[in-house]
């Protein structure tokens, strides 16, 4: 999944458009970025290597993209030694929490950019209900990918599809995606004590429904924050 996270490429119109908003997430993602600069302390690392300074200027927000971008490169070389292993995946899911979160930060601000940009290009009739539109739609696409990559894993299993038709979207309310990724992570932790798979499929059901939940939640916690001025 966290392939599909990629922070985008934040254009000079988007800074533009940003600079209507105050930078109301300073306090959690300067937090989460020591969160992160702790991890790279924690296993030896050079922190100049992956470093990430937060900064309010917008301006400079195309370069705070790429360093959490560039921390990718930290995050797999660690994600290879828990993708199958049950026990360092306990230890270190929390590495899995905080880069994910953070990149849920970055896709709502995409999120909020290309809401400006679209009241200025279209003709909308009630700017909170597309605002609310735009996220839902990110949401369960991001969902369909989760879905597609876990069927691959169990193959074929009529229950994911059963599950996955609660997902509703509303134009009033914004998509929980969250429920149903641990419900299926649930039904997988089932199947393993039935020994209908494999430890190693139960693990990257695991990382595939951590990844999908901390995001949507990240997006959903930041992005909510921006609705509310919305109207």
């Amino acid at each position: 999944m966290i392939n599909t996270f990629k922070p985008y490429k934040i254009t000079s119109k988007d800074k533009e458009n940003l600079k209507n908003l105050s930078p109301y997430w300073e306090k959690d993602v300067k937090k989460n970025i020591k969160k992160l600069l702790k991890w790279i302390i924690k296993f030896n690392k050079n922190p100049k290597d992956f470093n990430i300074e937060y900064t309010n200027d917008f301006e400079k927000y195309d370069i705070l993209f790429q360093q959490i971008d560039n921390y990718s490169n930290f995050y797999n070389q660690k994600f290879k030694l828990i993708n199958n292993n049950s026990r360092l995946l306990s230890k270190f899911h929390k590495l899995i929490v905080d880069y994910v979160f953070i990149l849920g930060w970055v896709k709502s601000i995409e999120l909020i950019c290309v809401f400006f940009d679209d009241i200025q290009k279209k003709d909308i009739a009630s700017k909170s209900l597309y605002a609310i539109e735009l996220v839902n739609n990110c949401l369960i696409s991001y969902f369909e990918v989760y879905k597609k990559q876990v069927i691959n894993i169990l193959k074929k299993d009529e229950y994911i599809d059963l599950i996955s038709e609660r997902i509703f979207s509303s134009k009033n309310t914004i998509t929980k995606v969250d429920l149903i990724a641990r419900e299926i992570m649930s039904y997988s932790k089932m199947l393993k004590k039935k020994s209908k798979i494999s430890e190693d499929k139960l693990i990257k059901i695991n990382i595939l429904s951590i990844e999908l939940i901390v995001f949507s939640n990240s997006i959903l916690y930041f992005y909510t924050r921006f609705l509310r001025n919305v109207y």
